[in-house]
């Protein structure tokens, strides 16, 4: 095993394929098969926390913007997606912060990193 050619070379553009290729301490073909399984849930609940975000923003609820924002960072961060996952920490300060401008900012980084983060796992396919 130890096959990086399991790994399609684009994921490198939004995740740490070195931490990857080591998820939960499996051979890397069942921590791959492990990682589309995990995005395919990841992205569903994704979609869901934008959404309530993108709500939150439009009500000025900065609480809610600060813990959809914080769960998102987590799981973005649990599935290596680094520069989500700092989107996700910038929105969280700026909504701590009650800062709209920078919350919106943030929140259109956030979009754009998860754009990018979503058509890339949408080519891996579904595990074998």
């Amino acid at each position: 095993m130890g096959d990086s050619n399991v790994w399609p070379k684009n994921l490198a553009e939004c995740f740490d394929l070195k931490s990857l290729r080591n998820l939960g301490g499996f051979e890397e073909e069942e921590a791959y098969e492990f990682f589309q399984e995990l995005t395919e849930a990841y992205l569903y609940d994704a979609s869901a926390r934008i959404q309530n975000i993108h709500e939150a923003l439009l009500s000025l609820n900065f609480e809610k913007i600060a813990d959809e924002g914080h769960s998102l960072k987590g799981a973005s961060r649990n599935i290596y997606a680094r520069d989500l996952g700092d989107a996700c920490e910038a929105l969280e300060v700026s909504a701590k912060e009650n800062n709209f401008q920078k919350a919106t900012t943030a929140f259109s980084r956030l979009l754009q990193e998860y754009a990018r983060v979503e058509q890339i796992l949408e080519t891996i396919g579904e595990p074998a």
